[in-house]
């Protein structure tokens, strides 16, 4: 499990996704996160998410999976039946 990471590398990491429907399962996998929800938001791409990510205050040129979950959330993503702090491999 990563703690944080480069927020560059954290977005090379989403790269040729940006198409692709959010999913907590998706966006935490660069940390390890292993048991987020793999629902889909069918209407919220990975490019929403990452121009949000480059829009908040809260990123520096650290990232960590906090970050990631309180962005998806602003952004509309369901939480719901997720782990706030969902199980590391």
């Amino acid at each position: 499990m990563t703690l944080s990471m480069r927020y560059a590398d954290y977005l090379h990491s989403l790269r040729g996704r940006e198409n692709d429907p959010v999913s907590l399962r998706l966006l935490l996998a660069p940390f390890g996160v292993i048991d987020a929800p793999p629902g889909e938001d069918e209407f919220l791409l990975i490019g929403h998410f990452i121009d949000a990510l480059g829009e908040s205050d809260e990123i520096g040129d650290m990232i960590d999976a906090a970050i990631v979950i309180d962005i998806a959330e602003d952004l509309g993503v369901s939480l719901s039946g997720a782990n706030r702090y969902p199980a590391v491999g």
